[in-house]
């Protein structure tokens, strides 16, 4: 998870932190606005849709972020995002070219440098296993 804050505003920098979970196909979205005034109040904020999709036999995952929909005083351009992935081996990044994964203490990251921009568009991560992921 990201460092500790004592302020939402406090947190606005660092990198998107994804947490992974081997199983089925699930959508979320975050929410993210500036963190130290009132400004959600006047729709000062945005939504970022994250999508997860297991192929049947669970040896890819594709991953889609955005398009970020919204903004705010303060809002980041270019983003760091680090999918976490937990109870599965460290895959193949196959989508997008330069991200690699690297084991953290026994949970394989996936870090991805998102250049300024590129969550006004969908974002999709394409993610190869070795083996097939546990429980499929």
């Amino acid at each position: 998870m990201g460092m500790p804050a004592c302020r939402t505003a406090d947190v606005a920098a660092g990198p998107l932190v994804l947490r992974i979970f081997p199983g089925a196909d699930g959508a979320t979205r975050v929410y993210e606005d500036a963190g130290d005034d009132l400004g959600y109040r006047d729709e000062e904020f945005s939504w970022t849709p994250v999508r997860t999709a297991w192929a049947d036999d669970g040896s890819e995952l594709t991953l889609t972020l955005g398009p970020t929909e919204g903004s705010f005083p303060g809002m980041l351009g270019a983003r760091t995002v680090i999918v976490q992935l937990v109870g599965v081996p460290c895959p193949v990044v196959e989508e997008p070219s330069g991200a690699s994964c690297s084991d953290t203490d026994g949970v394989p990251e996936v870090r991805i440098e998102l250049a300024p921009g590129d969550l006004r568009r969908s974002v999709v991560i394409r993610l190869v296993f070795p083996t097939a992921r546990p429980n499929s």
